[in-house]
């Protein structure tokens, strides 16, 4: 008989925490706490905070975001950036 655990690895919860706090710092970047911030919202923090993007490359990023009727879920793109970033 095989043991299989069913607990997380310390991995799995070091990875979970900073996937949380991702999404908590895309949660302040909106203005309206909805769980979704809008492409114009995103735009600006892309070209203004941090290494800032160029126009062109913003909206080469906002391209390959899906947005329903111009909102982008907080959690989704969260997971997107989050996956970008361990696959690396």
């Amino acid at each position: 008989m095989a043991y299989v655990s069913t607990q997380k690895t310390t991995q799995d919860s070091e990875q979970d925490m900073r996937l949380e706090e991702l999404i908590q710092g895309l949660e302040e970047m909106s203005q309206d706490s909805s769980g979704r911030i809008s492409r114009e919202e995103l735009f600006k923090v892309l070209t203004t905070s941090g290494d800032k993007f160029t126009t062109t490359e913003a909206n080469q990023v906002l391209s390959l975001i899906p947005a329903e009727e111009g909102w982008i879920s907080i959690e989704g793109l969260g997971q997107m950036l989050f996956q970008a970033q361990v696959s690396e």
